[in-house]
């Protein structure tokens, strides 16, 4: 079924329209070759009127298409990217930049301060005494160097846990809303996983669960009802044969 779209000055349908219109359309070169050729009835004539309907499925996959890759392209720019969460209010002075490395030195152990491009708060209101403080969105400038910041605030929160003038600090990557929420929902199944023995897993981005096997293979993931068939049906089987032969 096709259907005229119904909102024509909206950007996104005009920009629709006209992306079909120019495939659609033949080009200028290819109307006068068309009604040079002599055939036995008249010369071939491209008619002027003609009006190309779009349809719901081709708007809805165009859509779609454009979602995913606004979404892309923001997760992507958020590469180098890590949140601070914690640090009191007010503590950072006039250069949050240069505080902010100078603490991840100090919390994460490394050789080093590191080169940041900007870090700021959260672009939120200010909250008020007694309320969690706004997040820190910092941006590294090297991506080796963001991820030696995430392992070092890993291995260090195992011992003890981060702390600034005695509040508990918090070290994440600046995912987007959407590819945290999804994230999210792989949460049962790494704790399902945790319990498999000799099974090494890992999330990727931008939210890819892949395991790797006792034996080396490997699996990957997008959903988790999937996920969690595969733990049942493969890895809980065998989890008490290798506790036997273990």
């Amino acid at each position: 079924m096709t259907l005229i779209m119904e909102e024509p000055d909206n950007p996104l349908v005009q920009s629709v329209q006209q992306s079909l219109s120019v495939q659609c359309s033949p080009s200028k070169t290819d109307a006068a070759t068309q009604t040079d050729i002599e055939t036995s009835d008249a010369a071939v004539q491209w008619p002027g009127d003609v009006h190309y309907p779009v349809t719901t499925d081709y708007v809805y996959t165009a859509l779609l298409t454009r979602l995913h890759y606004q979404s892309d392209l923001e997760g992507r720019s958020r590469r180098n990217n890590l949140r601070l969460v914690g640090i009191p209010e007010d503590t950072e002075g006039p250069r949050p930049t240069e505080f902010i490395s100078r603490l991840l030195k100090k919390l994460v152990n490394l050789d080093e301060e590191p080169l940041l491009d900007r870090a700021h708060r959260t672009l939120r209101t200010k909250p008020k005494e007694g309320e969690t403080p706004q997040p820190f969105v910092i941006r590294v400038h090297f991506f080796h160097v963001r991820n030696e910041i995430l392992r070092g605030a890993s291995t260090t929160s195992r011992d003890t846990p981060l702390l600034y003038k005695g509040k508990r600090l918090s070290i994440f990557p600046d995912y987007t809303a959407a590819v945290s929420k999804k994230r999210a929902t792989f949460g049962g199944v790494k704790r399902e996983l945790c319990a498999c023995p000799g099974v090494k897993f890992g999330l990727m981005f931008p939210a890819v669960l892949k395991i790797a096997l006792p034996g080396g293979a490997t699996h990957k993931f997008e959903d988790p009802a999937i996920t969690s068939t595969f733990i049942n049906i493969k890895l809980k089987k065998l989890a008490p044969l290798s506790n036997a032969v273990g």
